[in-house]
């Protein structure tokens, strides 16, 4: 086996010079050794090399031993020099570097990741920066043309599943947009490409479209029906539809189910150390606690927060801000980045705008107030007459009482009283 310095050197070298130049190392050191007709050795020394790579940016102490185990997959021109198992693992590493580091790490390693995965590489790098930008909530357009760029890579001979990647962001940013029936329609259209030429896709897109549907408020009772059963095994591969299904218990109010699918997800994401997995099903947790009118459901929330401000993730939060936004504003929260805090409010009050049935217990609306709306209730509540509250909120009393108006027409009752034990009861204030 070929020491991993020398696939250190190359490394070093392509880092003084140009990064091109590990590609044509790796080119001719293939051909030299299948001159000596030692195919074998030269993929051991690639995964090495690339290995090397992978534990100097992401200090994974365990990368080469985990590598190692592995031994290489013969391949044809489309090479991938890792088995199944060992790819999937080293995307899911190299995208959590890029989640980390953005750019700067994308030119730094992109171009060898991209040429050792060979036909799983293609469009990995594009998309997985737009996969960065999205989560971080910066320039939707930028995502948009990062995704659209992986897309076409992908389709010059990558993979579909890669493909599903940037179909999938391209449905996110449809959705935090305020137009689920577009992500619906993105989501349908490559259904049928996946039918045919991918049909192991079909339960996550199916997943996928049942996200969609909660935000729409379309009845997801067919999915559900053919929903994995967590009770009989739990398979890490269905993931997503886990999550997915943590949520429609949520809607139907079944929140023991909810909270033991969350805790099987919680233990899978600590013990394999999948960061925003983890992040989700905590917030998921977080908001099952407060519907079960549980304390907890604090702390759990500020882990959630804490956790996904130190990635600056965004969107782990909104996706579920019509549910979110009243937890925010029932308590306070520590945030160590006003400038995220906001970001993160806003998007909220967006989502919660465009989607106010998401996620509420079948056949009861979801009530969107404003933040005004819902001050002026909880003054309300501790008795304040509405020209005290005109005056302590800095109103007048005539906006005050259209707030009032509007506050009673949506919660479909008539006088003060009424509006502030309905508000109580949708755990508005």
């Amino acid at each position: 086996m070929i020491e991993i310095e020398i696939c250190k050197k190359i490394y070093d070298k392509a880092k003084e010079t140009f990064l091109s130049k590990l590609e044509d190392e790796i080119k001719e050191r293939k051909e030299e050794h299948i001159k000596q007709e030692k195919l074998e050795e030269y993929y051991v020394s690639i995964i090495e090399d690339i290995s090397e790579i992978v534990a100097d940016e992401w200090e994974s102490e365990n990368v080469i031993d985990y590598v190692t185990k592995y031994a290489p997959i013969e391949v044809g021109d489309n090479y991938s020099i890792f088995s199944k198992d060992m790819r999937n693992e080293f995307i899911k590493m190299f995208k959590k570097c890029i989640y980390e580091h953005d750019k700067e790490l994308a030119r730094g390693i992109g171009i060898p990741v991209a040429f050792v995965l060979g036909k799983y590489g293609k469009g990995l790098v594009p998309m997985a920066l737009a996969e960065s930008y999205l989560e971080k909530g910066q320039d939707i357009f930028e995502i948009f043309s990062l995704a659209e760029k992986g897309k076409m890579e992908t389709d010059s001979g990558g993979k579909l599943e890669m493909f599903f990647v940037g179909v999938g962001l391209l449905a996110w940013l449809s959705v935090l947009n305020r137009d689920a029936e577009g992500a619906e329609k993105t989501l349908l259209s490559f259904r049928e490409r996946a039918r045919k030429d991918a049909p192991n896709l079909l339960p996550n897109i199916d997943a996928f479209l049942c996200r969609v549907h909660l935000y729409m408020g379309k009845d997801v009772a067919d999915w559900m029906a053919q929903a994995p059963d967590e009770s009989r095994e739990f398979c890490t591969m269905d993931r997503f539809r886990y999550l997915t299904k943590v949520r429609i218990y949520i809607q139907r109010g079944q929140y023991q189910a909810a909270y033991c699918l969350i805790q099987q997800i919680l233990y899978y994401a600590k013990l394999m150390k999948r960061t925003y997995i983890y992040m989700e099903a905590t917030l998921l947790l977080a908001i099952v606690q407060y519907q079960m009118n549980q304390p907890a459901w604090k702390e759990t929330l500020q882990e959630c927060i804490s956790r996904a401000e130190e990635y600056h993730f965004v969107r782990v939060l909104t996706r579920e801000g019509p549910v979110l936004l009243q937890m925010l504003e029932k308590d306070k929260f520590i945030w160590q980045d006003a400038e995220y805090k906001n970001q993160v409010l806003t998007e909220c009050r967006q989502m919660a705008e465009a989607y106010p049935s998401y996620l509420s217990e079948e056949g009861e609306e979801q009530i969107a107030l404003s933040t005004n709306a819902v001050k002026i209730l909880k003054l309300q509540a501790e008795g304040m007459a509405s020209a005290a509250i005109a005056q302590r909120m800095k109103l007048s009393e005539a906006t005050v009482k259209y707030h009032c108006r509007e506050t009673y027409r949506k919660l479909g009752v008539k006088n003060k009283t009424a509006a502030i034990a309905e508000a109580r009861k949708r755990k508005l204030i």
